[in-house]
């Protein structure tokens, strides 16, 4: 979970700390290239997205809980708080 999150932090950072869903997930894509593993790639039916994707997600909460990133931003945004920046 740790390095999803500096991934995260890292996309959010190159996108000028705020993106869509979309835009986070492929930038975060990007830079796990190579590193995925077999079971990462697992499709999971039930959430219709693939299971690194899945992570990403639950990364995503627990940093809204930790003060990373912001509770209050627009729904589908993913926006880095300010010490984060």
């Amino acid at each position: 979970m740790e390095i999803l999150k500096k991934e995260i932090i890292k996309a959010l950072q190159k996108l000028g700390g705020r993106g869509e869903i979309r835009q986070v997930m492929d930038e975060v894509g990007k830079q796990l290239e190579g590193k995925l593993t077999e079971g990462d790639l697992e499709w999971r039916e039930s959430v219709k997205m693939y299971a690194w994707q899945h992570n990403v997600c639950w990364a995503r909460y627990k940093m809204v809980q930790e003060g990373i990133l912001r509770r209050d931003a627009p729904r589908g945004i993913w926006e880095l708080t300010e010490k984060y920046l």
